[in-house]
């Protein structure tokens, strides 16, 4: 989605007013929920959170 220029739709009502994020803002800020809440998730393609995280800031950088 990212590399593509789209957005994610969050938060959307039944007259479709929400806000719209950049996927790898919107993945950042569910890693720091996840985190904050000392919550887990199984991954195939990153380590952990933490490497996601990594990985995500470094693309974000270029």
């Amino acid at each position: 989605m990212n590399s593509d220029g789209l957005l994610v739709g969050v938060n959307f009502d039944i007259n479709l007013f929400g806000y719209e994020a950049e996927p790898l803002e919107l993945a950042l800020a569910i890693i720091e929920e996840l985190t904050k809440n000392n919550k887990s998730v199984i991954l195939r393609k990153f380590n952990d959170l933490e490497d996601m995280e990594t990985q995500i800031k470094e693309v974000l950088k270029d």
